[in-house]
């Protein structure tokens, strides 16, 4: 049996819930139903009455059980004595309870493994997330974010500094323990640099390369030509922004399209698509090759002027959106005989909204293109 001992509201008074089945460890002490509660009025230390809710109790029935029970003391270190030595109980220790479980007739042990800082105080990891649900309910009416604040809760053990994220005033820039979502380690990987020179494209391709200042390739770029680019293996180029994407889906491509296999080139924005087909038309028109945008609309209004974006497929590099080149798809339009094709911007089929319709236009691709029927 297990009694759990704490001041009472008055001087020379105990609380005391009493529980038959004890847990082996403290730790296992959660969310623990009192079987009765006791208020002992103690007088020239010792115990002189017993109070069930108002029923009184004999003294010394309850100090036999206080002899053979195990004791737990929260905040009552002054009575310590009494229990050890006049009683002379054995099993007498000293912990710490969660107040606000209390508050529901609960009993939690607090143990350094299962407490979380509020305020001014420790409470238990489920009172401190029902905290945490109540403060989200409250300010955003609610809880979707519960489950990246829960692991900031795990991480810091303190419900003021997660909460805190969540204020106003928080600055993230201050903060960086709070705000950030995860660590990778580089892994470092020894490439041979590679030449524009030395790759096995053709040499006019090469020329326009390094026109455009391009001599040698760019660690990804080199990543991707070892892990078979330029054989026609199928890749998933994952990169930091301005490292060289592009350029490793234009050298898949454009030896293609020089030998009369179309270079399909999708992205997500008709910005984006715009200036894809401004740069390929500038620096592949040299090759002889034609280049074609398909943004699903005969023109788009720009700050200064009226420029029209969509041209006929009849091209050897066709640029064009997710959108427009689904369109294309679903009409049934003959695009031809296509050799390559980029998805830049892959990561959108992660999107609430476009990722389902850019996934639809992958299986349209890949049916319809790259296995077509006979």
């Amino acid at each position: 049996m297990l009694f759990v001992i704490r001041p009472g509201r008055k001087k020379n008074e105990l609380e005391a819930f009493f529980i038959e089945n004890e847990p082996e460890k403290l730790s296992e002490m959660k969310n623990l139903k009192a079987e009765r509660i006791y208020r002992f009025i103690m007088r020239e230390g010792r115990l002189f009455k017993v109070l069930e809710g108002s029923q009184y109790r004999n003294p010394k029935e309850i100090e036999k059980l206080l002899r053979q029970a195990r004791i737990v003391l929260v905040n009552a270190d002054e009575w310590e004595d009494y229990f050890k030595r006049r009683l002379q109980n054995k099993r007498v220790e000293k912990a710490e309870l969660c107040r606000l479980c209390l508050l529901e007739g609960r009993i939690t042990v607090l143990t350094p493994g299962n407490r979380i800082k509020y305020r001014s105080e420790y409470i238990c990891e489920r009172c401190a997330e029902d905290e945490l649900k109540r403060e989200l309910r409250f300010r955003f009416n609610s809880i979707a974010m519960f489950d990246q604040a829960k692991k900031l809760l795990d991480r810091f053990r303190d419900l003021d500094k997660v909460l805190y994220a969540f204020d106003p005033r928080f600055d993230p820039t201050q903060h960086p323990e709070i705000t950030k979502w995860d660590e990778l380690k580089a892994k470092h990987i020894k490439l041979e640099k590679i030449r524009v020179d030395e790759l096995p494209v053709p040499e006019k391709f090469k020329e326009v390369l390094k026109g455009e200042g391009v001599k040698e390739l760019l660690p990804v770029q080199s990543l991707a030509v070892k892990n078979g680019l330029l054989e026609g293996e199928n890749l998933l180029v994952v990169s930091a922004t301005a490292s060289g994407k592009t350029l490793i889906g234009e050298l898949a491509g454009v030896p293609k399209a020089m030998q009369g296999k179309k270079l399909l080139f999708l992205v997500p924005l008709v910005a984006l698509a715009n200036q894809k087909y401004e740069d390929f038309k500038r620096r592949y028109s040299k090759l002889g090759l034609r280049v074609a945008i398909r943004v699903g609309m005969s023109r788009i209004k720009t700050k200064d002027e009226l420029v029209v974006v969509d041209t006929g497929i009849d091209a050897d590099i066709i640029v064009g959106t997710y959108e427009g080149i689904d369109y294309l798809l679903r009409a049934r339009r003959k695009i031809g005989n296509v050799g390559t094709i980029v998805i830049d911007e892959i990561h959108t089929l992660d999107d609430e909204e476009r990722g389902p319709r850019l996934d639809g236009l992958i299986a349209r691709l890949r049916s319809s293109i790259l296995r077509p029927s006979s």
